[in-house]
């Protein structure tokens, strides 16, 4: 079924629903005035005035949303994903009753890349067909979009987040990557939350503009910071890694616990290293690495793996990570990385997972604004604090002693 078939079935059915519970909603609100109302009346408002709250959220919300291209990533209508929905109409209206209190700072504005502009880099392709004023519009802020990269053997590595709302923390990685000079793309702004899921196929759909060999960092907004390093540091890193994708790796399996058991163990550190151990068995979807053509790849798997908009991207990126050490003959305890094409990174060379980390753990070079784990010996330039933010503020620590609060 097309989006338009999908839309107007949805569109005919959903007043059919709202309509037969009209009577009764607004009965309950004329009848029993002055006396006890009885348990079924309650009930029977409480039910019609979901329903009639739930159409106006679909008719004003929902439907009138322009699709500005057709994704490859075919997302299952809302109808057939009932769960997916009533989420998404929680998230829409709590949105509503607590926005959040940050302003958008003038840099995060600087970096938003707007649906028309994916649009037409994913139509193009190659941007060379740019006329010269939509290449200025995007000057400074995505060289990738304005064809920059096309004409250059060696592009940089572009630094990709969605958020559908401003924050402290995303305005401050937004003026953190700006002062360390990484092209940033924030995608997805300032369309309402819609799941996990659907940040998935947003960061498939704006990969479609970038050439395949483009290197591209992936990652939350809120809780990550980049110390004071030089990229080119991220680069090397990656590539002393030799394979295709790099996830963060952390201590805890999440979001399915009971599949821990099928997590290759931690290799032993490489010969490099400065460290002993890594307690990070797992991975984390909060901050990824790897070329343009390689995360396309992964993330169209993963979403049709989840099969809703809704789904846990971690689950998702969890199954395929382990599906692929299967599928391709690797041993769980003696995987062959170069071949899976993905890997965890033990042992902090690129990310650092702050989840049960304390300073002590730490060993912090103020002048230099570096971080070194001292029980991996990892000297990550991507801080990311995952897990619960009321229980550790380290990341905050950090970011006061490194000096990255600068937005």
């Amino acid at each position: 079924m097309s989006r338009w078939e999908d839309l107007t079935r949805s569109a005919c059915v959903m007043p059919l629903v709202a309509l037969r519970h009209v009577p009764s909603f607004i009965r309950s609100l004329t009848l029993g005035r002055g006396r006890k109302r009885s348990p079924y009346s309650i009930i029977r408002l409480a039910v019609s005035s979901v329903v009639v709250i739930f159409f106006v959220y679909y008719l004003f919300v929902h439907l009138p949303q322009p699709v500005h291209y057709s994704s490859p990533l075919r997302a299952p209508s809302l109808l057939a994903d009932p769960i997916c929905l009533i989420r998404q109409t929680g998230w829409s209206l709590g949105y509503m009753i607590k926005r959040d209190k940050s302003p958008c700072s003038e840099v995060f504005m600087r970096h938003v890349v707007t649906k028309d502009l994916v649009e037409r880099g994913w139509e193009k392709r190659t941007l060379g067909a740019y006329r010269a004023e939509e290449a200025k519009e995007g000057e400074g802020r995505h060289p990738i979009l304005t064809g920059e990269c096309f004409e250059k053997e060696d592009c940089p590595v572009v630094w990709v987040s969605m958020g559908s709302r401003c924050s402290k923390g995303f305005n401050r990685l937004a003026a953190n990557l700006q002062s360390a000079g990484i092209p940033l793309a924030i995608i997805g702004y300032p369309d309402r939350w819609k799941g996990f899921g659907h940040r998935i196929r947003l960061y498939h759909d704006y990969l479609l503009t970038l050439p395949d060999d483009s290197l591209v960092i992936l990652s939350d907004g809120d809780d990550v910071i980049f110390a004071r390093c030089d990229i080119k540091e991220v680069e090397e890193a990656y590539k002393r890694l030799n394979t295709s994708v790099v996830f963060t790796a952390e201590p805890y399996c999440w979001p399915y616990t009971s599949i821990w058991s099928q997590y290759p163990e931690v290799p032993p550190p490489p010969p490099t290293s400065a460290g002993h151990r890594s307690g990070s068995r797992y991975l984390n979807a909060g901050t990824v690495i790897g070329t343009a053509a390689a995360l396309r790849e992964f993330l169209a798997h993963s979403y049709n793996k989840g099969g809703s908009e809704c789904a846990d991207d971690q689950g998702a990126f969890t199954y395929t990570f382990l599906e692929r050490l299967e599928l391709l003959g690797g041993d769980k305890n003696n995987p062959n990385w170069q071949k899976m094409g993905v890997t965890l990174d033990y042992y902090q060379d690129i990310f650092m997972s702050l989840q049960a980390t304390v300073m002590a753990d730490l060993k912090v070079d103020v002048r230099a604004g570096r971080v070194r784990n001292r029980l991996t010996g990892g000297n990550a330039c991507i801080l990311h604090q995952n897990g619960n933010k009321d229980e550790s503020q380290i990341l905050e620590a950090l970011v006061e002693r490194l000096g990255v609060n600068n937005w």
